[in-house]
């Protein structure tokens, strides 16, 4: 049953999942709830742990096991009118800003739904913001504008055509000195740091033969206390 399950549980998350393979590679990703989420995971383990100490046919364990999925899916539903709450406050937001856009992505922030992301891309440039829904106003804030860089192409590279699928396309590639590239993921939601916002997947990349290879990933994110303690600070609202 899990190998069914838990796939379409992923199709609800922005990493989402290739739900139709192997007969498509379409990434199926609702983006209506973060892919750790304590509120939904905590509840249904509580219940899990709980009937294991019930007998199989005890009516108290099969009352757990229902509770246990019925809270969990309660909430899920309630991520789901979330994310089309936040597209509607996202597409207000760029329309006041005067931002003309070709499509665009919202999707909550890191162990939670009250935070949001949203990303929006124009002919040369993406436009992030940020939305609490505890914020004051019904408008997306903090916004960025950052310039499409392109150093790489997919047609050049099939390597760079399989990094932009897995970011749908929400990408950017930066020259770096010694004939290497930084590939940035947008798509993800950025997070605060000291030094400004940084993308979580930040993959220095280089030439090898006619193939591009990858250096050991190390995140930009270097305190991880700091950027967590911002994000809660931007979570309760402003």
């Amino acid at each position: 049953m899990s190998l069914f399950t838990h796939p379409i549980l992923d199709s609800f998350t922005p990493y989402g999942t290739q739900l139709f393979a192997p007969f498509s590679n379409y990434g199926v990703a609702f983006n209506n709830i973060a892919v750790a989420d304590p509120l939904y995971t905590i509840p249904f383990l509580f219940s899990m742990i709980i009937l294991m100490f019930y007998k199989r046919k005890s009516e108290k364990r099969r009352f757990w096991l229902k509770a246990g999925i019925g809270i969990s899916s309660i909430y899920m539903l309630l991520t789901i009118f979330n994310k089309l709450y936040i597209d509607a406050v996202f597409e207000s937001s760029l329309k006041d800003n005067d931002i003309t856009y070709t499509r665009f992505s919202t999707q909550p922030a890191i162990l939670n739904n009250i935070l949001w992301y949203g990303i929006a891309e124009t002919e040369n440039n993406y436009h992030v913001g940020f939305y609490s829904l505890l914020d004051r106003s019904r408008s997306f804030s903090d916004w960025k504008t950052i310039p499409k860089i392109r150093a790489l192409t997919s047609s050049e590279y099939k390597d760079i055509k399989d990094l932009a699928w897995f970011s749908n396309d929400y990408y950017n590639v930066e020259s770096l000195e010694n004939e290497e590239f930084m590939y940035r993921d947008l798509r993800y939601p950025l997070v605060q740091t000291k030094e400004g916002y940084k993308a979580i997947f930040n993959l220095k990349l280089f030439k090898e033969k006619n193939r591009l290879n990858m250096m050991p990933f190390e995140p930009e994110m270097k305190d991880f206390s700091f950027t967590m303690s911002a994000l809660w600070i931007r979570l309760k609202g402003k």
